[in-house]
């Protein structure tokens, strides 16, 4: 094969990878859609769904941004943990090494409604409305963002 078909070759399998990889049907255009939806989609019970597991932030979308593929954020792979007796803990990523937990926030939660309002042991509070939430995924409202949680881990190791 001489150069130019090569070359030719090589092109259109790499500008055949890119159309697929940017497919509306990829999982990064489902979370888009997910993250920017006007309509929440609540599965229930919403606190059996919540306790089941150890979520995971994997991206994030700040509202009032387009609801491009360029306004999704990765997230650092903070974890949120709702347990049975209304307790919860945050295990933020550490800003310094993201294979590393910085900060625990621990305390109490209630929820009403699609709201969890969160009460830390130092007495600080937080309200997240929640967006989306099956059994695999959660989408939670917060200062402005809209975070999507998984339950399988995907991000490094952490202590």
């Amino acid at each position: 094969m001489n150069l130019k078909w090569t070359i030719a070759l090589g092109l259109i399998i790499t500008l055949s990878f890119s159309t697929i990889a940017q497919s509306q049907d990829s999982a990064i255009y489902v979370v888009l859609k997910a993250l920017t939806a006007d309509e929440p989609s609540v599965s229930t019970p919403v606190k059996d769904l919540l306790i089941s597991g150890e979520w995971e932030a994997l991206a994030y979308w700040e509202m009032g941004t387009p609801k491009e593929l360029t306004s999704l954020n990765e997230a650092v792979g903070d974890l949120y943990t709702f347990n049975d007796d209304f307790t919860f803990l945050m295990k933020l990523i550490d800003p310094n090494d993201s294979h590393q937990i910085g900060t625990r926030i621990s305390g109490k939660y209630r929820i009403e409604d699609r709201i969890i309002t969160m009460i830390a042991k130092n007495g600080k509070s937080m309200d997240a409305e929640i967006r989306f939430l099956d059994r695999l995924y959660l989408i939670l409202e917060m200062d402005g963002l809209r975070i999507f949680f998984t339950k399988s881990k995907s991000y490094f190791s952490y202590d």
